[in-house]
């Protein structure tokens, strides 16, 4: 409590990122960093199905600190570019387009796809991309069930896009497309009123713990200083 109010440190974090992306760095961070330096430190994840989500959790003061795309705005929020990743298209090892070298679009189109449901955030990001590239899969399942989802993938022939923390984590193929990549950028997201150095502190211990599948972005916060 003392440093709650003289360092403006909190004895706990609520933490909230869109479902299973970022969890698994959150918890390296509270074992190998966080819990070292501040041992009575609590931490607590949130799963989100969408960034905005996330940001009416930080309004509503559900969460201290949120993972969400950029590109959302809110006046009494402060963003940080944090990390960014890349969606992949991919299939499962024994899919007939897993040995193929050479793919176009075309060559995805009539093929079994399956993606989360609208409203998901990967989902509105994998739109936003299909949307900018002019493609749109014709036979297509929808699913809220991540672990479905990749089921499908592994075993049920189907096509899917993924960020690629989440790939990396399983035993899947990528398919290499001649087009432009889909890259995404997350933000941490936080109360202005809140903004302090332990916030920075924060991501700073994230970063260190080595993010896969992410490239950071995050520009260690430069203190004020007086002559």
């Amino acid at each position: 409590k003392i440093n709650e109010l003289d360092f403006k440190r909190p004895s706990s974090i609520k933490a909230a990122a869109v479902t299973n992306s970022v969890n698994i760095m959150i918890f390296v961070v509270l074992q190998r960093l966080f819990r070292k330096k501040y041992k009575k430190f609590d931490l607590q994840f949130e799963s989100a199905c969408s960034s905005e989500e996330i940001i009416e959790l930080i309004l509503n003061r559900d969460v201290e600190i949120g993972f969400v795309r950029e590109g959302l705005c809110s006046p009494n929020i402060m963003q940080v570019p944090f990390v960014s990743t890349q969606f992949e298209f991919v299939v499962g090892n024994n899919h007939p387009l897993a040995k193929k070298t050479r793919l176009t679009l075309n060559d995805l189109k009539d093929e079994e796809w399956i993606l989360l449901v609208k409203g998901n955030g990967f989902r509105t990001i994998v739109d936003n991309y299909f949307k900018k590239i002019d493609f749109q899969p014709s036979n297509l399942v929808e699913t809220n069930d991540a672990l479905f989802l990749l089921e499908m993938i592994k075993g049920g022939g189907k096509i899917s896009i993924l960020p690629e923390p989440i790939i990396q984590e399983v035993d899947f193929k990528f398919l290499k497309i001649k087009m432009p990549p889909c890259k995404v950028q997350i933000n941490a997201a936080f109360l202005k009123s809140k903004e302090n150095d332990f916030y920075y502190e924060f991501l700073e211990a994230m970063l260190e713990s080595g993010l896969s599948g992410f490239t950071p972005i995050f520009q260690k916060k430069q203190k004020a200083t007086t002559t």
